[in-house]
């Protein structure tokens, strides 16, 4: 028998294994980067999301200001006297901070500022169909909500109001 020679493996000329697992992570890296770009859209040319006519965004002071108001319309007759009386009482409530009485002119003045741009409306509208008011702002940490119902007790003939929402 005679003795067979092994044969004679060449070495293998390829890349490391490890280069091909960079290259993938970072194909991967610019792919993910590229998608968000694309997702995202460019912040220059987006179009703004949708907004009412008149919108504008409030500062914090303002965004805060909104989240604790609340508005008690008097409607009816003595309107002037029975809110000037609420707005005195309400005044010496530890409650709110602020307390505005509006009368049911100033309410008109206000009306027609508002809907300057709209003449057939203000042609349309009658200054007695306004309610007098009294704008109030519970004390911080407080919101408009959680006097809501208070309010609706105390003064069961008005109408009180408090925002669902503020422009943020």
């Amino acid at each position: 028998m005679t003795e067979e020679t092994p044969a004679v493996v060449p070495p293998r000329r390829g890349l490391p294994w490890w280069v091909f697992a960079v290259a993938l992570v970072l194909a991967a890296g610019v792919g993910f980067g590229i998608g968000a770009l694309i997702w995202a859209g460019d912040p220059e040319t987006m179009a703004e999301p949708y907004q009412p006519d008149g919108f504008v965004r409030l500062s914090p002071a303002d965004y805060d200001r909104c989240i604790r108001g609340v508005t008690v319309h008097f409607d009816g007759a003595d309107t002037d006297d029975r809110m000037r009386a609420a707005a005195t009482r309400l005044g010496e409530d530890p409650r709110f901070e602020s307390v505005k009485p509006r009368t049911r002119a100033e309410s008109w003045e206000e009306f027609k500022r508002i809907f300057a741009n709209q003449p057939d409306l203000l042609k349309t509208a009658r200054p007695e169909s306004l309610p007098a008011s009294v704008l109030l702002v519970v004390r911080e940490n407080t919101t408009s909500k959680q006097v809501e119902p208070q309010l609706r007790a105390e003064f069961p003939d008005s109408k009180v109001v408090t925002q669902d929402m503020c422009p943020r």
